[in-house]
């Protein structure tokens, strides 16, 4: 109540004195700093919101005026500040509080009909609260939060509010390009590109585009990108960058264009089929395949042998289906399907091959054959069984130690009788993944 009515009695002060004298332009102290980079800031607003100087970049011109609920002078020019935010959609109007009470604070703006922000001070705002003695103090920026004119020190009504707003606008360089249209949000499917593109009303203008990915403190220029247009190519990384275009003439001037937000539409993988448990007979070819939605997939298919703990990716397993030959050795393997794509994975159900066992089985022995000398004596096997290998031996003698008869490896033998060879045996045997069976031996005998 007490600060009421002292608001109140500063009031009455204000109307019984001319507005001049609380409208100084000089700077009392010399504690602003003077770069593009000044104005960098993150608060919050006197209601709790986050409020940060990335505002800053969508206006031409922003008003930074230091006040407080118990200041007479900023009280009543709040009105007058808030028709300047209605009127000037280029310019932004900050309220840096200097009070003592956020709620009465909050209340009194209320009162007058405020809208535009108002933040409370920071580290990086208290050079700017505490740039002169007096309040209300006001300090011009533009869009790269460099200094535009003198700091007001001081209340003013609207007409010299609109007076000094006007003369801080013409400020700006001449020599700054134009913008006539501004890069829009994208809203886009993740893989999808999007474009954001500035116009500008001069020729032989230079561009460099920078980006902002969400939670990031500041600005990344973007090498290389130095067209109009920026094309980005949508992931669900890069959604909720902001990006925006710093256009430069060849007399120096430049304009940001305002930022612009990359929205992307999530497409991570969902399989739609999962793959089967598969049987089969050894040496057939069994397929396991999985149906899956979503754009650009890649697949890649991993095994693990019975009994063991390790998944190894499938050699040629990188589509949607993998094709396996059932063996002995496979029997019981797993095996599941990781799909991918650059917004997430997700893999497949494990299932399993089980392998019914084909060893080779001799259902024809070879006979013994009996043949002149310099004649030609034939042995014959045949077996049951997939994916069939044969190998010939021979010994001397039925208790002679069996050799290998190298290049004999089909189901028929062709012997040329010689002496020597007389009484010799022969067996084959036949083999596939799943085992082996030799044959019973057959002797060769002189007619």
């Amino acid at each position: 109540m007490k600060k009421r009515l002292v608001s109140f009695v500063l009031m009455l002060l204000l109307v019984l004195t001319p507005l001049t004298s609380f409208a100084q332009s000089e700077r009392t102290l010399e504690n602003v700093a003077d770069s593009p980079k000044a104005l960098s800031f993150k608060t919050t607003t006197l209601d709790g919101k986050p409020y940060s100087s990335d505002a800053i970049k969508n206006y031409d011109l922003v008003v930074l005026n230091v006040w407080a609920e118990w200041c007479g002078p900023c009280v009543w020019e709040l009105p007058f500040l808030q028709k300047i935010y209605e009127n000037y959609k280029n310019v932004l109007v900050l309220g840096l509080w200097w009070g003592d009470s956020v709620e009465e604070a909050l209340e009194t703006a209320n009162e007058a009909g405020v809208k535009y922000p108002l933040i409370h001070s920071t580290d990086a705002l208290d050079k700017y609260l505490w740039a002169s003695k007096y309040i209300p103090h006001t300090i011009f920026f533009d869009r790269n939060g460099k200094e535009v004119g003198k700091m007001v020190v001081g209340s003013m009504d609207y007409n010299s509010w609109k007076q000094t707003i006007d003369e801080r606008l013409a400020m700006l360089s001449a020599d700054d390009p134009t913008i006539i249209d501004q890069p829009k949000n994208a809203n886009v499917k993740s893989g999808s590109k999007a474009k954001f593109t500035v116009k500008v009303k001069e020729k032989g203008v230079t561009y460099q585009w920078f980006r902002k990915a969400p939670g990031a403190p500041d600005w990344t220029e973007l090498p290389g990108e130095t067209k109009a247009t920026l094309t980005v190519v949508a992931t669900k990384a890069n959604s909720g960058t902001q990006y925006f275009c710093r256009v430069r003439t060849a007399e120096g001037g430049e304009a940001n264009t305002i930022a612009a937000t990359l929205t992307v539409k999530i497409q991570s993988p969902a399989i739609k089929t999962q793959p089967k448990n598969l049987a089969a007979k050894s040496g057939k070819k069994v397929k396991f395949s999985v149906k899956a939605s979503g754009p650009k997939l890649t697949y890649t298919w991993y095994s693990r042998a019975k009994g063991e703990t390790e998944w190894n990716p499938v050699p040629g397993g990188n589509k949607n289906s993998v094709s396996i030959v059932a063996s002995k050795a496979n029997d019981g393997t797993q095996y599941y399907c990781k799909v991918q794509n650059q917004d997430g994975s997700v893999d497949s159900t494990v299932v399993t091959l089980t392998v019914t066992p084909e060893v080779p089985t001799i259902k024809t022995q070879p006979k013994d054959a009996k043949v002149k000398i310099g004649g030609k004596a034939k042995f014959k096997v045949k077996a049951t069984g997939k994916n069939l290998t044969y190998q010939w031996y021979y010994r001397t003698s039925e208790t002679g130690e069996w050799i290998l008869m190298k290049g004999e490896t089909s189901a028929n033998l062709t012997v040329v009788a010689t002496a020597d060879k007389i009484g010799w045996q022969f067996r084959c045997l036949a083999k596939n993944t799943d085992g082996q069976a030799y044959s019973k031996p057959a002797t060769l005998r002189q007619k």
